[in-house]
């Protein structure tokens, strides 16, 4: 079997870094007084699977654990700011830039 897609997710501070590590949420809520929220990454798609709709899916899945399994109400990611292809599917699923998060600057 080929592998088609692919996607983590943990509790993470919200501080926008980048996580470093894996978390299993339930044990790093124990172990941290920050304030937590779902992050999502290592979120891909192989490139014979994209354009179906499965990034899609795979996306509405995180979303669905992070609502009804977690009872968060936000999902936090990073992209690449100038990898226009994934700017737009984020966009297109209602993710917006947070700019007080943005390490590099708007792409010019």
């Amino acid at each position: 079997a080929a592998f088609a897609a692919a996607a983590e997710l943990a509790l993470r501070p919200i501080d926008g870094q980048p996580p470093n590590e894996f978390a299993v949420p339930p044990l790093f809520a124990l172990h941290s007084s920050q304030e937590l929220g779902a992050y999502l990454f290592n979120f891909v798609v192989a490139s014979e699977y994209r354009r179906q709709g499965l990034g899609s899916r795979l996306l509405h899945a995180c979303e669905t654990i992070v609502v009804k399994e977690w009872n968060l109400e936000a999902l936090y990611l990073h992209a690449n700011i100038y990898d226009t292809a994934a700017m737009a599917f984020y966009r297109g699923a209602g993710f917006t830039p947070l700019p007080q998060y943005d390490m590099f600057g708007a792409p010019s």
